[in-house]
């Protein structure tokens, strides 16, 4: 396999796309909160990062955990239902993260949350 193959190869599986790619969602004006559980291979594989990287380019607000479950991430987001799918969307798009299974609940919104952290 050619060097450039093998990158090519390689871009595909563990590279991002670019987040000037995504198509930020009109909105309905509502804001909600939600708790979030990704089961499958979402633990070494880049997962938190991405989440961090979409949620602030989408202005959504929260937070992302591993679990000590190796196979499971928790999450909370706070936006607009559009900007949430579309978080999710995205996260099914990125081939080295394989979810399985979302769990998804609506909870009490945060009202001065200002940003979305990776909490350790």
């Amino acid at each position: 396999m050619s060097f450039h193959n093998f990158f090519e190869t390689l871009s595909k599986k563990y590279l991002t796309n670019p987040t000037s790619q995504i198509e930020i969602p009109a909105d309905s004006g509502d804001i909600i909160r939600c708790h979030l559980l990704f089961v499958g291979i979402v633990q070494c594989v880049g997962f938190r990062y991405e989440a961090l990287r979409l949620a602030n380019h989408l202005h959504l607000t929260g937070w992302v955990r591993n679990m000590e479950n190796e196979s499971v991430v928790t999450m909370e987001l706070q936006g607009t239902p559009e900007r949430i799918d579309c978080l999710i969307q995205e996260m099914n798009a990125i081939p080295r993260i394989v979810i399985d299974r979302i769990d998804r609940t609506q909870i009490p919104i945060i009202k001065d949350e200002t940003a979305f952290n990776v909490v350790y």
